[in-house]
Order: C-alpha cells, then sequence, then structure tokens
C-alpha cells in the first residue's frame, strides 16, 4: 500500500494548510488539496472518502469533479456518513456555491455518486475493505481503517481524545501505520479542548492506547505553529514518530 500526503499545494512547503491522503492514486481521503494536485493523477481517482465536512477537508471536491468530469457512466463515487452529505447538498452544491450536480445527474449526465457510510461498517472499494469510526470532533467525523489484506492503515482525522478508533485498529494485526493529527502546541491545550483537537501531548496520550508500536505519522499541524508543534513531538523521543510533509510518499 501506498499513500501519498498532498497536503498543500506547494510541495516545497512543510506546511499543513489543507488535507488529502492518496492510496495507491487510486483512492482519495479528503479533499481539502484534491483539486490541485497533478491533474493525471487526479484523473485516476475513482473513490473519494470524506472524513468530515470541515472546509480544509472538503475545499476542493468541486474543483476536482469539474477537473475529472466526463459525459459517461464512470463518475467518481464519494462516500461519507449521511452528516456530511446533508452539509456538501445544503452549503455546497445547492446552486449558488456550486451548481446542484445531483440535479444536473439526473437530468444530463453522472457527474458524481454519494454514499452513505455508517459507524463501524465496513465496506469494500477495490481490493481495500474499508471501515469508518466515528471519532471526537464537533461535527460528525469519521477516521478510516483501510486494509488491503497485507498491510493495514488508520486515517485519524480531526478528534479530540477518543476510544472507538483505537478499540478496531487494535485488533489488526496487519496494521503498519497511523496517521494522526497534532493541531496545536501544548500551550493552546485550552483552544485544542474547546475545538476538539489534539496537542503533541495528547497525542501521546492517544497512543498508549494501541496495544503496540507501529508507524505513526502527525499531521494537520497549523501553520501558525507548526515549528513549536514540531519540536514538541520531537521531545517526546518516539522513534516510531514522524512528521508528514506534504509530497511525502510512505509504503506499506
Amino acid at each position: 500500500m501506498k499513500i501519498t500526503f498532498a497536503g498543500s499545494q506547494n510541495q516545497e512547503s512543510k506546511r499543513h494548510y489543507a488535507a488529502t491522503y492518496l492510496i495507491d492514486e487510486i483512492l482519495a481521503v479528503d479533499a481539502g488539496t484534491l483539486g490541485l494536485i497533478n491533474l493525471d493523477t487526479q484523473k485516476q481517482i475513482r473513490h473519494v472518502l470524506l472524513s468530515h465536512a470541515h472546509a480544509d477537508h472538503i475545499a476542493t471536491l468541486p474543483i476536482f469533479l469539474d477537473n475529472v468530469y466526463q459525459s459517461c457512466e464512470q463518475c467518481p463515487q464519494v462516500h461519507a456518513h449521511p452528516d456530511v452529505l446533508t452539509a456538501l447538498r445544503t452549503h455546497v452544491f445547492n446552486g449558488c456555491l456550486w451548481p446542484d450536480i445531483e440535479k444536473i445527474a439526473r437530468e444530463e449526465s453522472p457527474v458524481v455518486q454519494f454514499h452513505e457510510l455508517q459507524d463501524q461498517q465496513t465496506f469494500k472499494i477495490e481490493q481495500y475493505e474499508i471501515t469508518p469510526v466515528l471519532l471526537n470532533h464537533g461535527v460528525t467525523t469519521l477516521g478510516f481503517l483501510i486494509d488491503d489484506g497485507i498491510s493495514a492503515l488508520a486515517i485519524v482525522s480531526d478528534t479530540s481524545p477518543t476510544e472507538s478508533i483505537w478499540n478496531v485498529v487494535s485488533k489488526v494485526e496487519r496494521l503498519k501505520a497511523v496517521i494522526l493529527e497534532a493541531s496545536f502546541p501544548n500551550s493552546l491545550d485550552w483552544l485544542a479542548n474547546k475545538s476538539m483537537h489534539l496537542t503533541p501531548a495528547m497525542l501521546k496520550l492517544e497512543l498508549k492506547k494501541l496495544p503496540r508500536n507501529v508507524t505513526v505519522i502527525a499531521t494537520h499541524l497549523k501553520p501558525a505553529y507548526h515549528d513549536e508543534i514540531v519540536e514538541e513531538l520531537r521531545q517526546l523521543h518516539d522513534p516510531f514518530l514522524s512528521i508528514g510533509e506534504p509530497g511525502q510518499v510512505y509504503e506499506f
């Protein structure tokens, strides 16, 4: 399994402006920057998993759909919790911010197909078994366990301290890596609590809920505090922990 962190349009920047993770260049998790990456890569993406409806995770979904649109039956498939799909229909694809693409699909040709996800109901895409798990954030948010039968990866998106995702992934022997957020420095733990995010100190406590050591990739570092968060993560002295960088590719 190959995972590419497409976290910023500017691949020379280490800052995390928005979130998109590419799995083997056929599956995307979140669409914060999906519509800004290489067009040939975009055209290979057939499925998009959305963790939640906050802008840094869905911002370029309309642009992506516009970029890859073809008048044929093979349109992109977007998978998300019903609350997220309601938010997209109400606030994005509403004929104001963006055309009502479902209406276009009914009257002309398909632009996208939406699929509802439910907590801990595993489903299959291509060679992947995917288990969505509710996290603990300010809006309905899913983490994803992605398993291709050889390796498994957990993408734990925006969250405050949580339990269910760790209970699920701890049962998977072939778990190779966890992508986990660390949004604010420890000095802003009050803000992390109010916005339901993690600090490096909180991340350390979350990782203690795993039964064994696996690769951990820290992402979602707020750009204004990037250097401070990186230093605090390094001070954890965890040999399995690294900081995700835009353009970085991991293989498991």
